[in-house]
């Protein structure tokens, strides 16, 4: 087989031998590739990169491949929670938003945990599940602080505010 790269769109494709030499379209933007004349040959050695081995395991680079779809999901979640409690300073909204706030920061917090972990055995990027994991710790702590911040602030200052004391109505 011989792997040919599209040069209009870059998507690679493995072709058999037998067409090699030839011109094709390419079967995603339909753009002309030359298939090249004989595949290339890799090269033993110590400036060379050894042969394939069938059934071997992939040789790793040791840098890290892209982020996992439940860290980007942990981190939408997060974004999405975090947004929502900033919602919650809204004294008419804040009492719905929280019934979505909740679930979604769990759900935000759940993935990001799970696509940290993996991220870890599978030599991932881990930078979407650490910001999805923060972003869902402050989406659930802000309202309980907030809630806590004003029912101190409700207790110290009585039920009317000092302006209204002597004022009927």
């Amino acid at each position: 087989m011989i792997r040919v790269a599209c040069p209009s769109c870059r998507a690679q494709f493995d072709v058999a031998e037998n067409f090699a030499g030839r011109a094709a379209k390419c079967t995603n933007c339909g753009g002309p590739i030359q298939i090249p004349s004989a595949p290339p040959s890799v090269a033993a050695g110590p400036w060379g990169t050894p042969p394939a081995v069938p059934g071997a395991p992939a040789v790793s680079t040791g840098q890290p491949i892209k982020s996992s779809g439940v860290s980007i999901a942990g981190f939408v979640c997060g974004l999405v929670a975090f947004i929502l409690s900033l919602l919650e300073i809204i004294p008419c909204i804040g009492c719905f938003v929280l019934f979505v706030t909740v679930p979604t920061s769990l759900a935000g917090l759940i993935c990001s945990i799970i696509g940290l972990v993996t991220a870890k055995k599978a030599n991932r990027k881990k930078g979407l599940a650490i910001a999805g994991l923060a972003l869902s710790i402050v989406a659930i702590l802000f309202p309980i602080v907030f809630f806590l911040v004003f029912a101190v602030l409700g207790s110290l200052g009585g039920s009317t505010p000092h302006m209204l004391r002597g004022l009927r109505f």
